[in-house]
């Protein structure tokens, strides 16, 4: 059974979504932690899902990493925290499909930024593998730079 929280945070971001993202281009899931899938627009992408964790969402982008939205501050009413969080979780997959946003992993980490032309360093290739992403797939050569 869900918690009031999690109703309120999954209630919050379907509204949203269908108010910013045309409905076809997603999944939503009535039960389980998964309440949306946006399915891959390239296979070593993956799937973006969203998940419910309680009292945050987490977005998965398939293996390569994923990322927690949430609100701590104990100041705001329940619906309102929802609210800022599905708010968040909207903007960060708009930036994803509208690709402003790149990302990274190699399956034991990754992490995603703001797109830009600048490559990513030497240091984050290493750690956290040399192939970067953007939503339709891979960019450049095998070591971005």
């Amino acid at each position: 059974m869900k918690t009031p929280v999690e109703l309120a945070l999954r209630q919050a971001l379907l509204a949203q979504l269908v108010a910013v993202l045309p409905r076809a281009s997603y999944v939503t899931h009535p039960e389980g932690e998964t309440i949306v899938t946006f399915p891959a627009q390239h296979p070593e992408v993956g799937d973006l899902l969203v998940r419910d964790d309680g009292d945050e969402l987490v977005v998965h982008i398939g293996n390569l990493t994923h990322r927690h939205f949430g609100n701590y501050g104990d100041d705001l009413p329940m619906d309102a925290k929802a609210e800022y969080i599905a708010e968040q979780v909207v903007e960060f997959i708009r930036g994803v499909v509208r690709e402003e946003v790149e990302f990274f992993g190699n399956g034991r980490g990754g992490g995603s930024r703001k797109r830009d032309l600048n490559p990513r360093g030497l240091l984050s290739r290493f750690l956290l593998g040399q192939r970067t992403y953007i939503w339709s797939g891979p960019l450049g050569g095998k070591s971005d730079a």
